[in-house]
């Protein structure tokens, strides 16, 4: 046989059909179509061939939720559809990707539809009396198939308040900003606060307090009911204070750091796909602990000494950024 027989028979051969085709029609600011055929090509399993399509709908509403339909064909060529809701586009594309991966992995080795599945149906008008219907639940064998679920770091940005004890006399007020990385219900933190002055309270001399601080806190914060979050949280805040002398006749400012150790839990609710508003109570130790004197005619004379507990109260608005 010649050589230009083998190139023609090669190339008389028909191409091997696509082992998965999705069609996603997906709004702006979701994640991208080719990521996610990527992570269905990862997740469906080597011997399958699927064909599925994927229609993501807005939330019309404030209160509603983005709602992925899925649509699908099985071994007796009927269409199936399916539909899961979840608070943000991110998410509602993880429960398409797990709806698709369930469907796939139940077919024998082989044996998926390789066809274009049916047309998507259009997206359902809103009934203003009427509930959104909940989507049907997962089965305990689909369950136990069920793949493990990709982290997507999602960035999101705070405005904090908050109010701290043992640290300065009295409550230390604060204003600050944080960013939020969210790994699924984990979540990495990072807050810089701006504490308001504060005095020690005794008459005649003392100290004036001024206030800086960075906190660094992990939190694990699943879903507990519709839209409501709570979890545990652990972290540190390093409280960079300027103590100036009050009522003495040279006074000088000093530098020094205060180290506190915080655990506590974190509640809040999801107010849209943008933004969610919450409020922690964690308590701690103070591992760093300045003592603060001034030095009078008679020597030197104890102000304020930070003590061990501690504890903060902060309550947030977080804006989401897709």
């Amino acid at each position: 046989m010649t050589t230009l027989q083998v190139l023609l028979m090669l190339l008389a051969q028909p191409a091997a059909p696509e082992r998965v085709h999705v069609d996603w029609v997906l709004p702006d600011g979701c994640p991208e179509p080719a990521a996610l055929a990527a992570t269905l090509r990862e997740t469906l399993p080597k011997d399958r061939t699927f064909s599925a399509s994927v229609r993501i709908d807005e939330p019309r509403t404030a209160e509603a939720r983005w709602r992925a339909v899925v649509v699908s064909k099985g071994l007796d060529r009927q269409t199936r559809t399916r539909a899961v809701d979840a608070p943000d586009c991110a998410r509602v594309t993880e429960a398409a990707v797990l709806v698709l991966t369930l469907a796939a992995t139940a077919l024998p080795a082989e044996a998926a539809d390789v066809g274009r599945p049916a047309v998507l149906p259009p997206p359902a008008e809103p009934d203003a009396g009427a509930p959104a219907p909940e989507a049907p639940p997962v089965a305990e064998d689909e369950a136990a198939r069920r793949p493990p679920t990709t982290l997507r770091l999602n960035l999101r940005v705070q405005a904090l308040a908050g109010s701290t004890v043992g640290v300065v006399p009295g409550p230390g007020l604060s204003a600050g900003v944080g960013l939020a990385f969210a790994l699924g219900p984990m979540r990495l933190e990072l807050a810089l606060f701006s504490w308001l002055e504060g005095e020690t309270t005794e008459p005649g001399r003392g100290v004036r307090f001024g206030v800086t601080s960075l906190r660094g806190r992990a939190c694990w914060l699943p879903t507990v009911k519709d839209d409501w979050f709570v979890g545990p949280c652990a972290g540190a805040e390093v409280a960079f204070i300027r103590a100036t002398g009050r009522g003495v006749s040279l006074p000088l400012a000093v530098d020094t750091q205060a180290v506190t150790a915080l655990a506590g839990a974190t509640g809040g609710r999801q107010l849209s796909s943008l933004f969610r508003v919450f409020a922690s109570l964690e308590v701690g130790l103070n591992a760093l602990r300045p003592l603060f004197y001034v030095d009078t005619p008679v020597g030197t004379v104890e102000v304020h000494r930070i003590g061990l507990p501690a504890g903060r109260l902060t309550v947030g608005l977080e804006l989401h950024l897709p």
